[in-house]
């Protein structure tokens, strides 16, 4: 069995022929991207409702066939989900997010998060694996899925239980069988 090495390349890559060299070049077994960013932009065209009224889709309307172009290629494709720090859909739909009494909380890093205790904030990170799922990416890769760990943490609400995780990632990996190539 082969070791995976991953590298990170920008989202450029996808569509602009050179994902297979630059993992090449790199010594690279696959290439990471990220199709959630922590900011909550989307590396790919959105047909969720909450994706496109937080404005969080990629602009590119010929991105998803270049990707699903590579993704049927020799190029072994992970997507990195940034899954609950999303700085677009909490200042969409306050309702999603962890807040606080005086709004949104932020990390650290001055951004916002959907609150993983929401079921609607849930639904819609399982709704984008699906989608990536469907473009064809080999591996999904779920980051920031959990409540966060750094920033002002005695202003989170300790309000709601916690959530069913195992429930959670079981929807996020859809039947591989299915939608891979």
């Amino acid at each position: 069995e082969e070791d995976f090495r991953g590298i990170l390349l920008p989202n450029s890559a996808l569509y602009d022929g050179t994902a297979a060299q630059r993992v090449e070049a790199a010594g690279a077994t696959a290439a990471l991207f990220d199709m959630k960013a922590d900011d909550g932009s989307l590396g790919y065209i959105s047909g969720l409702a909450l994706a496109i009224q937080a404005e969080a889709s990629a602009a590119d309307p010929a991105l998803n066939a270049a990707i699903q172009l590579l993704n049927g290629g020799e190029v072994y494709t992970v997507a990195r989900v940034s899954c609950f720090r999303d700085n677009l859909v909490p200042r969409s739909d306050m309702s999603l997010a962890i807040h606080t009494n005086a709004g949104n909380w932020r990390d650290s890093g001055d951004t916002r998060w959907l609150s993983p205790a929401n079921e609607s904030a849930r639904q819609y990170v399982v709704g984008v694996c699906r989608e990536l799922a469907a473009l064809g990416f080999d591996e999904i890769l779920l980051d920031n899925w959990a409540f966060p760990t750094d920033g002002p943490m005695p202003t989170i609400p300790l309000t709601a239980g916690p959530p069913r995780w195992r429930s959670f990632s079981r929807r996020c990996a859809p039947d591989w069988r299915s939608s891979r190539r």
